[in-house]
């Protein structure tokens, strides 16, 4: 009995002692963690401390080139200084009020210098400055640590044989190495480069009935996003019983009938989950396919005609009707001055980015005109018009006036080019109104012109008057449409050319295409010789980007890159 007492005694000892070390380990742990995101917090701070001091040392540095060099005599136009250096931020004295704070915070002191200028500014700390984004930041930090914290501890109760991680990793991590991001369907009908890819809109007649407890909107919304998983978006809505509206984005038109049957064979699959007995005669569909921002009405009754062909016909469950964008019959030269004088277009622009920095090098004003109901027209579907001399001067009047507004608007003092139309370029009248109206601006060099090589070549001899005009406005000219080596030694002859421009045609699968890449190489080479960039356009896919770099091309625009840049897309409908 004594020996059974003894050994009990001792096993509770033993797991008195144990369960002291359990609890003493895990506040081990605790205090481990615990110091682990105090340490990350800091870190973060003290970066974010560091990248903002950085900033406000870079606006000094900045402000003391300004001074410089508008010539500003730092001692003599104090108040002209004090006005500039309050825009940045800064003091030329330490802030009266500092006294009351001089325990919890030192105003800096810093000393900033460009070439033989020199000016001490004072300023408050990084963290008081900012004191937001540090607020944010913990915030963030906070936020993402309880997260993490709430989902551990969901996965660590779970066993882990239900937990194919590994396998779903590996997956994903494939999935997303191989995937090239779809660019913004809108975005590419605005820039009007290309009308390879169209939107499809449908509406779907169901003849079968729907459990009322299900969610059809819901059920057809996931399962044909799942089934069409490469478009960008997939929008359905349930307008009655029997009815579905569906739109697909971003399609190539070579593809239309393959999606239309797609489509109808998809909604078809979807019905048999909830009804066996659907046939797929019961299912009829009646497709639109159309550019950005036409009109909704149109398309709606273009949809609603082919639905009615498409219930007419026993074999073919399925119609499509186009809107249709033939050049030549959306708009007459008539009708785009009309718009125009009623300012019922917009200006969008299109930035050119350095291949190896990823700077922007200038924008290329692109303009669109509404008219219904064809939504967005770009210049390819109206420059080609029969417009007297008067009719193109006004259009490109218009297009100016706008971008001085929106350019003097920015601080920005990147380079805008503008294609003229060509009759303009022999205009008097134009170069005329031109001197007078636009004289002081492009002598900030913020504005030059683009024309075709083929257009270059063929009217040089006339354009001398408006080339004079150029070299007086001290305004740069680039060669655009260049498609293969004849004549660069002719455009590098005219010494207003800062820039030639590849075509399309040569940039298009530059990346499949050895004659395209070779006349490229010769293109650059030659270039190089005479000191002229080669700018690239309508570049689509990262293929094309790198196999362009390594031909030796400067810079690159086109839908791989951006969307109009913001500080430029303020331009809107009147």
């Amino acid at each position: 009995m004594t020996i059974l007492n003894n050994t009990l005694n001792s096993r509770v000892a033993t797991e008195s002692t144990m369960h002291k070390a359990f609890i003493k380990l895990g506040k081990q742990k605790k205090i481990m963690y615990l110091t682990s995101f105090l340490l990350v917090v800091i870190i973060f701070n003290v970066l974010l401390n560091n990248t903002l001091h950085k900033k406000i040392h870079k606006n000094g540095q900045q402000l003391t080139q300004q001074i410089y060099e508008l010539q500003i005599n730092a001692n003599a136009d104090k108040e002209i200084v004090q006005a500039l250096v309050q825009s940045k931020g800064f003091m030329l004295a330490a802030h009266s009020n500092a006294e009351h704070f001089k325990y919890l915070v030192d105003i800096q002191h810093d000393v900033f210098s460009y070439k033989t200028l020199s000016i001490s500014l004072y300023h408050w700390p990084a963290w008081v400055e900012q004191a937001y984004l540090f607020l944010l930041l913990n915030i963030i930090i906070l936020g993402a640590t309880s997260w993490w914290v709430k989902w551990w501890k969901v996965l660590v109760t779970k066993p882990a044989a239900s937990l194919p991680l590994p396998y779903s990793k590996t997956k994903a991590a494939k999935k997303l190495s191989t995937q090239i991001t779809t660019l913004n369907c809108e975005v590419k009908s605005m820039y009007g480069v290309s009308a390879a890819r169209h939107s499809l809109f449908a509406i779907v007649k169901c003849d079968c009935v729907f459990d009322e407890n299900t969610d059809t909107q819901a059920s057809f919304k996931v399962l044909i996003a799942k089934y069409f998983k490469e478009l960008p978006a997939v929008s359905v809505n349930v307008f009655d019983a029997n009815n579905l509206a569906i739109t697909l984005n971003n399609i190539p038109v070579a593809k239309l009938d393959t999606y239309s049957e797609s489509l109808h064979e998809c909604v078809y699959q979807i019905c048999r989950r909830y009804r066996s007995t659907v046939k797929r005669k019961n299912i009829k569909v009646g497709l639109c396919d159309y550019r950005y921002a036409a009109e909704q009405p149109v398309i709606f009754k273009l949809a609603k005609s082919a639905l009615l062909f498409s219930e007419k016909n026993v074999m073919q469950h399925w119609h499509r009707l186009a809107l249709q964008h033939e050049q030549g019959n959306l708009i007459s030269s008539k009708q785009v001055i009309e718009n125009i004088k009623k300012n019922k277009f917009i200006l969008f622009f299109q930035p050119l980015f350095m291949i190896t920095s990823g700077d922007i090098v200038q924008h290329e004003v692109l303009i669109r005109i509404r008219q219904q109901p064809h939504g967005l027209l770009a210049a390819r579907y109206f420059i080609n018009q029969d417009f007297n001399n008067h009719q193109a001067f006004e259009l490109d009047k218009a297009v100016l006036l706008q971008v001085k507004k929106l350019i003097l608007a920015e601080s920005s003092a990147l380079t805008v080019s503008v294609n003229l139309h060509i009759s303009n370029w022999f205009n008097k009248q134009f170069w005329s109104w031109f001197v007078t109206n636009m004289k002081d601006f492009t002598t900030k060099r913020k504005l030059q012109f683009e024309i075709s090589e083929a257009d270059f070549i063929k009217y040089q001899g006339q354009l001398a008057g408006a080339f004079d005009k150029l070299t007086a406005l001290q305004s740069l000219l680039v060669i655009d449409n260049v498609q293969n080596l004849e004549h660069i030694n002719q455009i590098a002859s005219q010494k207003l050319v800062s820039g030639i421009k590849l075509g399309y045609p040569l940039v298009h699968n530059v990346d499949e295409k050895t004659q395209q890449q070779k006349q490229v190489k010769n293109i650059v080479a030659q270039s190089k010789l005479l000191n002229i960039p080669v700018y690239a356009v309508g570049v689509e896919t990262q293929k094309e980007l790198l196999m362009l770099a390594k031909l030796g091309v400067v810079a690159a625009q086109g839908f791989y890159f951006s969307e109009p840049l913001q500080e430029y897309t303020h331009a809107t409908f009147y």
